[in-house]
């Protein structure tokens, strides 16, 4: 990761329709809500009382591109999309709720109940078919952020992205090993993590941190999953 004096900010999507619905997303496409767009206006106006800014990246599914749009337009920025910033495979969760999800497929969720309860790991969820292994997304996400900031040598970059792939960074920057250790980032729908990258190790200025949204509090639901796998 370069350290190099820059700072990255990393922004979650704002509420899609799906986040509102309480559906499990994943590589599944949809838009933002109605609230979501409102969030991620709000996000672009605070965005803009830090700025300015030297680059924009984003994944390129529909809820993380409108969110990236919104505030690109704000900041005059254009948005570089990359593929390595898609949102974990949920496989068979993919448009599901939790529940549904238990209904479906009791002899899958039963395995993974006494895996965690045995022993909470981030690979338990490749118990659930189809789930993308987190070796695999820790890897490219941390060499989508890495190509970024390595684009802009001491600049400050803002990737706007998902809270699988959020929390998976984070965890890893901040953490510990992320094929490892618990994720310990779930990130509210567009709230705002910055790192600065010093030269002596990266330093947070706030972690997942949504106070720019209290006018909308508590207007939208949530994927009715354990908390960090609302994805």
């Amino acid at each position: 990761m370069p350290l190099h004096g820059g700072e990255l900010v990393l922004v979650r999507h704002g509420e899609s329709t799906a986040n509102a619905a309480g559906i499990g997303q994943g590589r599944a496409e949809f838009p933002l809500s109605d609230l979501g767009r409102r969030q991620a206006m709000r996000t672009a106006d605070h965005l803009a009382t830090l700025g300015p800014f030297d680059a924009l990246y984003a994944s390129p599914q529909q809820r993380a591109a409108e969110t990236a749009g919104a505030i690109g337009d704000r900041l005059g920025l254009m948005p570089h999309l990359d593929a390595d910033l898609v949102e974990i495979d949920i496989g068979v969760m993919s448009g599901s709720s939790w529940t549904e999800l238990e209904a479906s497929q009791p002899d899958v969720m039963a395995r993974y109940r006494q895996a965690e309860a045995e022993r909470p790991h981030p690979r338990n969820r490749e118990l659930i078919p189809g789930w993308e292994p987190i070796p695999a997304v820790v890897t490219r996400v941390w060499r989508a952020v890495a190509a970024a900031l390595g684009n802009h040598p001491g600049g400050r970059v803002i990737v706007v992205a998902h809270g699988g792939v959020i929390n998976a960074f984070l965890t890893h920057l901040l953490a510990g090993d992320a094929r490892e250790v618990l994720w310990q980032h779930p990130s509210p729908n567009c709230a705002v993590s910055r790192i600065t990258l010093d030269p002596a190790g990266p330093v947070a200025v706030c972690l997942t941190d949504d106070a720019h949204l209290a006018a909308d509090r508590g207007s939208h639901t949530i994927f009715d999953a354990p908390k960090d796998q609302a994805l």
